[in-house]
């Protein structure tokens, strides 16, 4: 009878995986991707609302 030899790929042993590192990349992702262009948006409305308060002043003084 021959012997039969069982041989398993090599597992990754999970306390070796970095978990603080792929919160990180998470993280990173979620602030470029979501928060900064948020925060770029709510800064170019803002300005924006400014102008659009100066100018409606402007204009009532001449009214």
């Amino acid at each position: 009878m021959a012997n039969i030899k069982l041989e398993l790929p090599e597992v990754p042993n999970l306390e070796n995986i970095n978990v603080n590192r792929l919160s990180k990349n998470r993280d990173e992702k979620i602030f470029e991707k979501i928060i900064k262009p948020k925060d770029n948006m709510i800064t170019e409305l803002y300005q924006d609302n400014i102008f659009l308060r100066q100018e409606l002043l402007r204009r009532s003084k001449n009214v």
